[in-house]
């Protein structure tokens, strides 16, 4: 759970003040991982755009990512693939889904309520480094 936890953290650091859910099927409190971010490069992933007026969507399938950002000034998520950025207008939550192999996806939901998840091809494990627990807070949920 705990690289779910850095991604939200990172989100944070850079000026998401937004509601996140974390979602994971672990049963213990996060601890001490490497970051999230390291482990993005390359991964391969595919963006599913869903809302009422487009239906659901792929839009981007199966294409290396370098990593997602947020810019807190233009209230924009960046998720930054090979050639192309998917950019996520006035992003309002942000859910990491964490299984037991690591995370699957990251789905973001905007102010229009369209829902955009990214879906990680071979989920995103990062090798423990310490067994300190680490608190979430929760800042603007």
């Amino acid at each position: 759970m705990l690289a779910g936890q850095r991604c939200c953290e990172a989100l944070r650091a850079r000026g998401w003040d937004g509601p996140i859910r974390l979602v994971g099927e672990e049963q213990h409190r996060p601890y001490d991982r490497p970051q999230l971010s390291k482990g993005l490069l390359g991964k391969w992933v595919e963006i599913e755009v869903a809302s009422l007026d487009l239906g659901d969507q792929i839009t981007a399938e199966w294409i290396p990512m370098f990593g997602i950002t947020y810019d807190s000034r233009d209230d924009l998520l960046d998720v930054a693939l090979d050639r192309v950025d998917h950019l996520i207008r006035h992003p309002k939550e942000i859910v990491v889904e964490e299984g037991p192999m690591g995370v699957m996806s990251v789905a973001v939901v905007d102010k229009e309520g369209v829902r955009q998840v990214v879906r990680i091809r071979e989920p995103l494990m990062l090798p423990g480094s310490s067994k300190q627990e680490v608190g979430a807070s929760k800042k603007g949920a």
